[in-house]
């Protein structure tokens, strides 16, 4: 029995739906050019009653694959409908355990 259509991280990924292109730019030199879903989450996160933390860092996900090359302080630049953007990554990608990755970003 074929995967279902969900399953297929290229379909999933497909620039004509959700996804937007980007370019990884690695410390080392070297690119990865790959689609990803953009999203900058806001979180408030409360340790007990004494601390409240604001966090709107925003992320990808891309296909785990073809980011194992990269790392913190490497730059990615997503290109939106508006135009291109260039971010810091602010830690090594993080597998879901599904071929998706998630890459935590910084604005620069």
């Amino acid at each position: 029995m074929p995967a279902p259509a969900w399953e297929d991280l290229d379909e999933f990924l497909d620039l004509d739906d959700f996804a937007v292109p980007a370019v990884i730019h690695l410390q080392g030199g070297g690119t990865v050019s790959l689609s990803v879903i953009y999203d900058s989450p806001y979180i408030e996160a409360e340790l007990r009653d004494a601390y409240t933390k604001d966090d709107a860092m925003p992320r990808v996900m891309c296909k785990a694959s073809l980011v194992h090359a990269v790392r913190r302080g490497d730059t990615i630049t997503v290109t939106f409908p508006g135009g291109a953007r260039t971010f810091d990554i602010k830690t090594a990608p993080q597998s879901t355990g599904t071929g998706l990755a998630e890459i935590a970003m910084s604005w620069p």
